[in-house]
């Protein structure tokens, strides 16, 4: 009877303590009726994140609040093994892509940061991984991009024709994962890519912030009428409107196993 109430005590006391802020309550939200919780810091400021795992067609966005960001499947992308779960397979020739026109996924001066895996099948000419962009891109229409140009994986951000692009020096290796983060911090005015939890490359903005637009989202070429096809593999994917810090870079990286959401 004694030890009962003493781990009664116990629980009483862990209670008060969760709810009285001493010890951090997990994170909890909700999509259509599910509720999730997780501790980890990649759940706030989380916008959207899409796992990638579907055979074809349309490719749900896992991000548990606000308005899903489900991508348009466009040529028939397929599936492939991914470094968890499956991955989305990008055939250039069979011009392969998937978009979604004026989404949640637009930014500005503000902090953001996108996390990405990818694989090359080959590495010639300039390939596109993402971008924000509409029409055929230019200085009227870029927002931000990740590609591939001289065998370096780039990221950068446009704003009246002015392009900051941070280039990674890393040699590519095809049929080779790798994780990508690119991201854009407002207040040190830079833009930024790392390379599987690497080095950082920086380069300034110069207080050329990214074109505010809701431009169209595009997975896997240059622009909605533009083409640099990607040729080869894209799993999680994820997009942040704060800048990851690089304890959340090296939890998404996880030593080249990955991480999955939602939650994380």
């Amino acid at each position: 009877m004694k030890k009962l109430i003493i781990y009664s005590f116990i629980i009483f006391l862990l209670y008060l303590k969760v709810y009285s802020g001493i010890i951090p309550s997990p994170v909890i939200s909700y999509r259509n009726g599910v509720t999730t919780s997780s501790s980890s810091t990649l759940n706030t400021s989380l916008i959207s994140y899409w796992k990638l795992d579907e055979a074809s067609g349309t490719r749900v966005d896992s991000e548990p609040t606000g308005t899903p960001q489900d991508l348009t499947d466009n040529n028939t992308v397929n599936q492939t093994n991914g470094v968890i779960g499956n991955a989305a397979w990008f055939i250039s020739a069979n011009a392969e892509y998937l978009s979604r026109g004026s989404s949640d996924v637009f930014v500005g001066d503000i902090d953001f940061s996108i996390s990405i895996w990818v694989q090359l099948r080959d590495n010639t000419g300039n390939k596109y991984l993402l971008s924000n962009s509409s029409g055929g891109g230019g200085a009227a229409n870029d927002t931000f991009a990740f590609d591939v140009t001289s065998g370096n994986f780039r990221f950068w951000v446009q704003t009246n024709g002015n392009y900051s692009i941070a280039v990674a020096s890393t040699s590519i290796t095809t049929n080779t994962w790798y994780h990508l983060v690119g991201w854009h911090d407002a207040a040190a005015d830079t833009v930024n890519i790392k390379v599987n939890n690497g080095t950082t490359y920086s380069t300034s903005t110069s207080g050329r912030p990214p074109l505010n637009s809701t431009n169209t989202f595009i997975i896997g070429k240059y622009s909605p009428s533009g083409t640099a096809y990607w040729n080869g593999f894209v799993d999680e994917v994820g997009f942040w409107k704060k800048v990851l810090s690089a304890s959340e870079i090296s939890e998404l990286y996880n030593s080249g196993s990955g991480k999955t959401c939602c939650p994380f």
